[in-house]
């Protein structure tokens, strides 16, 4: 098996439910220009309480990998240092934080940047779904549901619902209409 160009290693702990959108959102069916011999994704485990089941995982496609580690640390640097070591590609995408979905092009741009620079650094923004940061929006409970977009997403303080009338969220990739650049991303780069 030829080895990826890129390996993304997603680093997770006690977020079951967000932890399998963002690897869904990782998939080379969500993703759009690619392929899944063209990149893999490492999911790390680290040491939660009720671990995902590596059979869905693998389920979401033959460039999925996951490993659960068992550890008592509260930093993520040994599961980062894991995934690393895991990696079959020669350029690694850190994602420490199991709730980021990602838009459908992402893993194509990051290729393209990767192939286009001879010592190649890239990074991405963040952003967060709805109307407001996720911060503001869980104190007010809000709900959002804008024109034509078939989803709404929904904040309180234990947890973000996020609906769509056709597809699961991270297959509608509309949704990303209904979102807000994380505060210390707002002026983008400089």
């Amino acid at each position: 098996m030829t080895a990826p160009l890129l390996s993304v290693v997603v680093i997770f702990h006690d977020m079951q439910r967000e932890a399998e959108r963002t690897l869904a959102s990782l998939g080379a069916a969500y993703q759009t220009g690619v392929t899944a011999d063209d990149y893999e994704v490492i999911a790390i485990d680290n040491g939660s309480s009720a671990p995902l089941a590596s059979d869905r995982i693998a389920a979401m496609g033959p460039n999925f990998r996951y490993h659960y580690h068992e550890t008592g640390a509260v930093s993520p640097v040994e599961a980062v240092n894991l995934g690393v070591d895991m990696a079959r590609g020669p350029y690694v995408a850190i994602v420490v934080d199991g709730s980021r979905m990602v838009t459908p092009g992402l893993i194509a741009s990051t290729l393209a940047a990767l192939r286009a620079f001879a010592k190649p650094f890239v990074c991405t923004l963040a952003w967060h779904l709805g109307p407001d940061v996720q911060n503001r929006s869980i104190t007010q409970g809000a709900m959002t549901r804008r024109p034509k977009m078939p989803c709404w997403l929904r904040w309180t303080r234990a947890t973000t619902a996020i609906g769509c009338s056709k597809y699961p969220p991270w297959r509608n990739r509309r949704i990303w209409g209904s979102s807000v650049a994380y505060p210390m991303n707002a002026a983008g780069w400089r």
